[in-house]
């Protein structure tokens, strides 16, 4: 019974806080925010059974729901012929759209090469999960680690200064964190985006030393193709986009001391917390639209 507790608190405390969460932001912003506005008019039309596509919404219905269902599906068929319908079906749906991966509008979401996106990734995941990787920073260190580094930091510096894109949304919309991250630290200094490549390369060798202690080289090689194809291709930088990749990491990495656990959470509590502060208690206006604008993700 204790045990059962034990397992139990967790739970509890994850619904308290989902909860809490969802009442602070309903008392503060009770009106439909950002992409909302066109979100809540098409679910709305959708339960009246009108189907008509809004363009400013680029993300399929029901996209979320499939991809949990895949992603379940992936662990209990566990064996690469699934695969090959997912390929086959992704291609149709490329050529049916004409080529794009969202629907609506696609001029600001073309398919780009944008090599540096697995360096902000590594970056992000560094942020949010340095207390997983702390045990790795203990040795054996050897020589091919040194080759290793010295190839990363070559191909990373060829790639920030061949293939680095600034997307319009990046340097206009001060409602988001990379925003502020571009503008004060990537942008601080010319040398700024080069001298950030060492950090990528460090978080990166630190993720895969990680891994290795728990997944065989197959695995590692596969999230990284995996990786590389879900954030490459897109010209603007958002968490959002990092999420999955990031979850599966960290869901496949060995487990830290409970000392690192409990850091990592309060990391994670932190940023959340004062995230939600300035979205709920500070807004502020734009002179070009009516209405409050607020700071988030």
């Amino acid at each position: 019974m204790a045990h059962a507790g034990t397992t139990s608190l967790p739970w509890v405390l994850w619904v308290i806080l989902v909860l809490g969460t969802a009442f602070y932001v309903n008392h503060h912003v009770p009106e439909p925010y950002m992409d909302e506005i066109f979100h809540v008019p098409q679910f709305t039309r959708y339960c009246e059974h009108h189907m008509e596509w809004d363009p400013k919404i680029t993300t399929p219905v029901g996209l979320y729901l499939l991809t949990l269902g895949t992603k379940t599906w992936v662990r209990l068929v566990r064996t690469g012929t699934f695969f090959l319908p997912v390929f086959a079906s992704f291609a149709a749906f490329l050529w049916w759209n004409d080529g794009s991966v969202v629907l609506g509008d696609k001029s600001h979401h073309q398919l780009a090469l944008h090599l540096p996106q697995l360096g902000y990734f590594f970056a992000f995941a560094l942020v949010f999960g340095w207390p997983v990787v702390i045990p790795s920073l203990r040795g054996p260190w050897k020589y091919r680690h040194g080759i290793q580094a010295a190839i990363l930091l070559f191909l990373g510096l060829f790639a920030v200064h061949r293939y680095t894109l600034e997307h319009p949304f990046l340097l206009a919309d001060n409602r988001h964190y990379t925003f502020y991250v571009w503008r004060r630290i990537v942008k601080a200094h010319d040398v700024m985006p080069y001298a950030l490549v060492f950090v990528y390369t460090a978080s990166a060798m630190l993720w895969m030393r990680t891994l290795a202690r728990s997944r065989n080289a197959l695995w590692i090689f596969g999230w990284l193709v995996a990786t590389a194809l879900t954030v490459v291709p897109s010209p603007l930088i958002e968490p959002r986009y990092f999420l999955v990749s990031y979850i599966l990491l960290r869901l496949y990495a060995p487990e830290p001391p409970s000392q690192l656990a409990w850091m990592e959470l309060v990391c994670h509590m932190s940023i959340n917390m004062v995230t939600m502060m300035i979205f709920g208690r500070h807004p502020f206006r734009w002179p070009q639209e009516a209405g409050w604008q607020r700071f988030m993700w």
